[in-house]
C-alpha cells in the first residue's frame, strides 16, 4: 500500500472518478480474493447480489456495490475476530450524561487517545484497526456512541453534533481536558463537531472517511437502507455489536435511512472548519463509494494544520484488516510530529 501525505504548502490535484465504471462480476471476484476465509462468504455474497437490481451494480455511484462493500466488510470483521489484548489498566464504565447512559472502555497508560467508531458499529471495531498497537503508547478511551453497542438513547434521535456533545461530556466525566483522537466515518464526523465546538479539547486527530456534508451519492445509498429486508446474517452481525435488543438495531437502521433528509447536522463550510486548532490527518480511500475523494481535498484546504493521505484503491474506511499495519504506522508517526 502506498501513502500520499500532502503538506499544506503543496498543490493537490484530484482525479475525477465519476466516469469510471465497475462491473458487478469483476467487483465480486475481487472481493472473493481479498476476504479472509473467503469460501465461507460466497453464500453471503450471492444472497446480497440476488436482492440488488443488476443495473445498480454496474454504476460506480449506484447503491448496489456500496451496499455489498459495507455488508461484507462488517461480516468479515466479525467472523475473523481476533482476541482483544488488555492491560491491568483496563476498565469499563457507564457514564450518565446528556440524559443517556454511555458505555465506554478505558485501557493503557500515557497520553489519552479517544477512539470513535463508525455508524452502526461499536467500540470493539477498533480491534480490527490497530487497537492493540495504539494501546502500547496511549491510554485509550473507546466509547459506544449514543444508541450503539451498550449505550442507551432515550431521546430516540441521533445526530453527529449530539454525539460530539456526548463525547465531550465523557471527557469531562473522566477528567480529561485535552486529548488526541481518531474517528472512523461517523466518528470522524463527530470529531469535526468536537473540534469546532471546543477547539482546545482536541490536540491532534485523524479523520477517516469523514465528510463536511452529505453529497447526493451518499443520500442515494441512505435511501436504500431497509429494515424489512435485512438478511439473517446481517441481523446476526448487528446483534453481536448492539446489546440492547432488536429494537435498538431497528432504530439504527431507521437512523441510517433517515439521514437522507438531514441537512443541518453535517453542513460544515470552509470558514467553519478554519476554526479547528488540532493537527489533522485526513484519510480517504480514492474509491470511496459514499464520499468522493474531492471531499477530502476540500477539507484539507479548509483545515489550517492538516495533511492529506489518500489510499490507492481504498474504499470507505480503508483501515481494517490488511490495511491496519500501514494505518497504525502512519497514525503514530503523525501523532509524534
Amino acid at each position: 500500500m502506498q501513502v500520499f501525505l500532502k503538506p499544506r504548502n503543496m498543490d493537490v490535484k484530484t482525479k475525477n472518478l465519476r466516469g469510471e465504471g465497475i462491473l458487478a462480476g469483476k467487483f465480486l471476484r475481487t472481493l472473493n480474493t481479498t476476504l479472509p476465509r473467503r469460501d465461507r462468504h460466497r453464500p453471503i455474497i450471492s444472497s446480497v447480489v440476488r436482492k440488488i437490481p443488476s443495473a445498480a451494480l454496474t454504476n460506480v455511484y449506484g447503491t448496489g456495490c456500496k451496499w455489498i462493500v459495507d455488508y461484507i466488510t462488517r461480516i468479515s470483521q466479525i467472523v475473523s475476530l481476533n482476541p482483544c489484548r488488555h492491560t491491568a489498566h483496563m476498565k469499563t464504565g457507564r457514564a450518565q450524561i446528556n440524559s443517556m447512559e454511555m458505555f465506554y472502555e478505558t485501557d493503557g497508560s500515557g497520553e489519552p487517545l479517544l477512539l470513535l467508531h463508525g455508524g452502526g458499529g461499536c467500540h470493539e471495531d477498533w480491534v480490527h484497526a490497530g487497537r492493540d498497537q495504539f494501546l502500547q503508547q496511549y491510554a485509550l478511551i473507546s466509547p459506544d456512541a449514543r444508541g450503539h453497542g451498550r449505550s442507551t438513547n432515550p431521546q430516540k434521535t441521533i445526530t453527529h453534533r449530539q454525539c460530539a456533545l456526548d463525547a465531550l461530556a465523557l471527557l469531562d466525566h473522566l477528567g480529561i481536558e485535552r486529548c488526541k483522537a481518531i474517528g472512523m466515518s461517523m466518528g470522524g464526523n463527530i470529531l469535526l463537531h468536537m473540534a469546532t465546538l471546543q477547539p482546545h479539547r482536541i490536540e491532534a486527530m485523524v479523520l477517516v472517511s469523514a465528510t463536511m456534508y452529505f453529497p447526493e451519492q451518499a443520500r442515494a445509498i441512505m435511501r436504500q437502507v431497509s429494515v424489512e429486508n435485512q438478511p439473517a446474517a446481517e441481523w446476526e452481525t448487528m446483534r453481536k455489536r448492539h446489546k440492547l435488543g432488536d429494537e435498538q438495531i431497528v432504530a439504527l437502521w431507521e437512523w441510517q435511512r433517515g439521514m437522507k433528509d438531514s441537512y443541518d447536522d453535517m453542513n460544515f463550510t470552509p470558514p467553519s472548519l478554519a476554526r479547528i486548532k488540532a493537527s489533522t490527518l485526513i484519510l480517504y480511500g480514492d474509491r470511496d463509494f459514499i464520499y468522493p475523494v474531492e471531499m477530502a481535498v476540500e477539507m484539507y484546504r479548509a483545515i489550517p494544520r492538516s495533511a492529506l493521505w489518500v489510499v490507492p484503491n481504498g474504499g470507505h474506511g480503508p483501515i481494517f484488516q490488511d490495511a491496519k499495519a500501514q494505518f497504525v504506522q502512519t497514525t503514530l508517526a503523525f501523532f509524534r510530529r
